[in-house]
């Protein structure tokens, strides 16, 4: 699906998991091959939108991350 034939904004979940090394990766359950990491949440959180709006061939204002799940 285009940009151009989206107009609303989409919400993911993303689950996130703490590196043995220090930091963190992502992963987009409903987006099998989406994932990224960062030194810091807040780092995989900006990373997570590109990641997606990358993933979807959408510009990062259509992408919203509404849920951060830490995995066990």
């Amino acid at each position: 699906m285009t940009q151009q034939s989206r107009t609303r904004q989409d919400t993911f979940k993303a689950v996130v998991h703490v590196e043995e090394e220090g930091g963190y990766w992502a992963e987009v359950p409903d987006l099998p091959g989406c994932f990224t990491q960062g030194d810091t949440l807040d780092e995989v959180y900006h990373n997570l939108i590109e990641a997606i709006s990358c993933h979807l061939d959408l510009t990062p204002d259509h992408v919203r991350v509404g849920l951060l799940e830490i995995a066990a």
